[in-house]
Protein backbone atom coordinates (compact mmCIF):
# COMPACT_ATOMS: atom_id res chain seq x y z
CA UNK A 1 0.00 0.00 0.00
CA UNK A 2 1.64 3.40 -0.82
CA UNK A 3 1.90 6.36 0.85
CA UNK A 4 -1.39 7.99 -0.05
CA UNK A 5 -3.30 4.97 0.22
CA UNK A 6 -2.49 4.91 3.99
CA UNK A 7 -3.36 8.78 4.67
CA UNK A 8 -6.68 8.43 2.92
CA UNK A 9 -7.50 5.34 4.89
CA UNK A 10 -6.33 7.14 8.14
CA UNK A 11 -8.44 10.46 7.57
CA UNK A 12 -10.90 11.43 10.45
CA UNK A 13 -14.65 11.37 9.71
CA UNK A 14 -14.50 14.93 11.43
CA UNK A 15 -12.83 18.11 10.84
CA UNK A 16 -12.44 20.98 12.94
CA UNK A 17 -12.72 24.19 10.88
CA UNK A 18 -11.52 26.46 13.73
CA UNK A 19 -11.24 26.29 17.46
CA UNK A 20 -11.30 29.57 19.54
CA UNK A 21 -11.76 31.35 23.23
CA UNK A 22 -15.46 32.35 23.25
CA UNK A 23 -15.28 33.93 26.99
CA UNK A 24 -12.19 34.14 28.90
CA UNK A 25 -12.99 36.01 32.31
CA UNK A 26 -11.23 36.43 35.69
CA UNK A 27 -12.86 38.74 38.43
CA UNK A 28 -11.48 39.45 42.00
CA UNK A 29 -13.91 40.89 44.51
CA UNK A 30 -11.23 41.68 47.00
CA UNK A 31 -8.19 41.90 47.98
CA UNK A 32 -6.38 38.70 49.96
CA UNK A 33 -3.30 38.44 51.89
CA UNK A 34 -1.29 35.86 50.14
CA UNK A 35 -1.90 33.93 47.34
CA UNK A 36 -5.07 33.11 45.49
CA UNK A 37 -6.05 29.74 45.52
CA UNK A 38 -8.49 28.90 43.00
CA UNK A 39 -9.74 25.45 43.93
CA UNK A 40 -13.32 25.27 43.65
CA UNK A 41 -14.05 24.60 39.92
CA UNK A 42 -17.36 23.19 37.63
CA UNK A 43 -17.40 22.22 34.09
CA UNK A 44 -19.94 22.12 31.26
CA UNK A 45 -20.15 21.20 27.70
CA UNK A 46 -22.55 21.90 24.91
CA UNK A 47 -23.01 20.66 21.13
CA UNK A 48 -25.06 22.90 18.90
CA UNK A 49 -26.05 21.66 15.25
CA UNK A 50 -25.54 24.95 13.10
CA UNK A 51 -26.06 23.19 9.50
CA UNK A 52 -26.15 19.41 8.30
CA UNK A 53 -22.79 18.01 8.94
CA UNK A 54 -21.37 21.48 11.18
CA UNK A 55 -21.94 21.86 14.79
CA UNK A 56 -20.50 24.11 17.19
CA UNK A 57 -19.01 22.41 20.31
CA UNK A 58 -18.05 24.39 23.71
CA UNK A 59 -16.42 23.14 26.54
CA UNK A 60 -16.64 25.63 29.89
CA UNK A 61 -14.95 25.62 32.99
CA UNK A 62 -15.60 28.11 36.36
CA UNK A 63 -13.09 27.71 39.10
CA UNK A 64 -13.47 30.13 41.96
CA UNK A 65 -11.74 29.81 45.45
CA UNK A 66 -13.14 29.15 48.63
CA UNK A 67 -14.30 32.46 49.57
CA UNK A 68 -15.77 33.04 46.42
CA UNK A 69 -13.89 36.30 46.52
CA UNK A 70 -12.67 35.47 42.78
CA UNK A 71 -14.01 33.13 40.16
CA UNK A 72 -12.07 32.59 36.78
CA UNK A 73 -13.92 31.51 33.52
CA UNK A 74 -13.34 30.09 30.17
CA UNK A 75 -15.18 28.65 27.18
CA UNK A 76 -13.66 27.07 24.21
CA UNK A 77 -15.42 26.23 21.26
CA UNK A 78 -14.95 24.99 18.30
CA UNK A 79 -16.55 24.38 14.75
CA UNK A 80 -16.72 21.06 13.90
CA UNK A 81 -17.64 19.45 10.26
CA UNK A 82 -18.02 15.83 9.16
CA UNK A 83 -16.59 14.85 5.81
CA UNK A 84 -17.99 11.39 5.52
CA UNK A 85 -21.34 10.19 5.78
CA UNK A 86 -22.27 8.12 8.78
CA UNK A 87 -25.30 7.25 10.81
CA UNK A 88 -26.33 9.66 13.06
CA UNK A 89 -26.05 7.75 15.88
CA UNK A 90 -22.32 6.99 14.69
CA UNK A 91 -22.27 11.26 14.55
CA UNK A 92 -24.06 11.93 18.15
CA UNK A 93 -20.78 9.52 19.65
CA UNK A 94 -17.89 11.31 17.46
CA UNK A 95 -19.63 14.34 18.23
CA UNK A 96 -20.13 14.26 22.10
CA UNK A 97 -16.28 12.42 22.45
CA UNK A 98 -13.96 13.56 19.98
CA UNK A 99 -14.86 17.72 20.24
CA UNK A 100 -14.49 17.56 24.03
CA UNK A 101 -11.02 15.74 23.76
CA UNK A 102 -9.52 18.29 21.12
CA UNK A 103 -11.46 21.02 23.18
CA UNK A 104 -9.77 20.05 26.59
CA UNK A 105 -5.97 20.86 25.98
CA UNK A 106 -6.77 24.56 24.77
CA UNK A 107 -9.05 25.18 27.57
CA UNK A 108 -6.36 23.35 29.62
CA UNK A 109 -3.63 25.59 28.35
CA UNK A 110 -5.81 28.79 28.84
CA UNK A 111 -6.31 28.16 32.61
CA UNK A 112 -2.87 28.03 33.07
CA UNK A 113 -1.67 30.89 31.49
CA UNK A 114 -4.91 33.02 33.21
CA UNK A 115 -3.33 31.50 36.31
CA UNK A 116 0.11 32.55 35.88
CA UNK A 117 -0.47 36.00 37.26
CA UNK A 118 0.80 37.71 40.38
CA UNK A 119 -0.77 36.85 43.45
CA UNK A 120 -2.21 33.73 42.21
CA UNK A 121 -1.62 29.94 42.74
CA UNK A 122 -0.92 28.97 39.32
CA UNK A 123 -3.70 26.02 38.11
CA UNK A 124 -2.42 23.36 36.02
CA UNK A 125 -5.25 20.93 35.03
CA UNK A 126 -4.05 17.42 34.86
CA UNK A 127 -4.50 15.33 31.73
CA UNK A 128 -7.74 13.25 32.23
CA UNK A 129 -9.70 10.78 30.73
CA UNK A 130 -12.29 12.30 28.54
CA UNK A 131 -14.66 9.33 28.36
CA UNK A 132 -14.55 8.79 32.16
CA UNK A 133 -15.21 13.27 32.40
CA UNK A 134 -18.10 12.83 29.91
CA UNK A 135 -19.84 10.01 31.98
CA UNK A 136 -20.01 11.62 34.94
CA UNK A 137 -20.95 14.63 33.47
CA UNK A 138 -24.17 12.41 32.57
CA UNK A 139 -24.37 10.97 35.83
Amino acid sequence: MNREDVLKKSESALIAKKIFVENMSFQRKELLNGNLRLSQSSIGKSVEQIADNEYKCSLALKLSDEEETAELEIVVSGIFEFNAELKDEQKQIIITKNTMAILFPYLRAQVTLMTSQPDVEPVVLPAININSLLQNLED
